[in-house]
């Protein structure tokens, strides 16, 4: 009998603070790109939020999971939605790919619509130059 309570204290607490976290998120990583230390603890935090949003709800109709997706995909690109080859990817940019990827590799079995946009960052990523002299060497190997 405490398990349905937990589970709907738990849903309560995801509902109120969902939608914040990932504008805080999503702030952190477009206003701070210049600090390495910021943006990848950030990640890892959009990481958690995308966990715990797909552990609590595995039903197809899952909104925080396809707004945490689609909001990471956006961050993988430097301009969403535009077929760009001359544009080059940011540290942030492709912290976002293996952040998706994680989740990617993790939850793949609870992604259901949300491979449309997923699919749609890979093939736009396919199209953009992956080297850059700007990245750092922790990003060569």
């Amino acid at each position: 009998k405490s398990q349905p309570n937990r589970n709907h204290f738990i849903d309560a607490i995801l509902n109120g603070s969902f939608a914040p976290s990932v504008s805080v998120l999503q702030h952190y990583i477009k206003r701070m790109y210049g600090s390495h230390v910021v943006v990848s603890q950030t990640f890892k935090s959009y990481e958690e939020l995308a966990f715990a949003s797909m552990a609590m709800d595995r039903a197809p109709d899952n909104l925080r999971r396809h707004a945490i997706l689609t909001s990471l995909c956006k961050l993988c690109l430097p301009s969403w939605g535009k077929k760009r080859t001359n544009t080059q990817l940011k540290e942030s940019n492709i912290d976002a790919i293996w952040t998706l990827i994680r989740i990617i590799h993790t939850h793949y079995e609870d992604i259901f619509d949300e491979w449309h946009p997923i699919l749609s960052t890979l093939d736009q990523l396919s199209s953009i130059s992956m080297s850059s002299k700007k990245l750092p060497d922790t990003y060569a190997n």
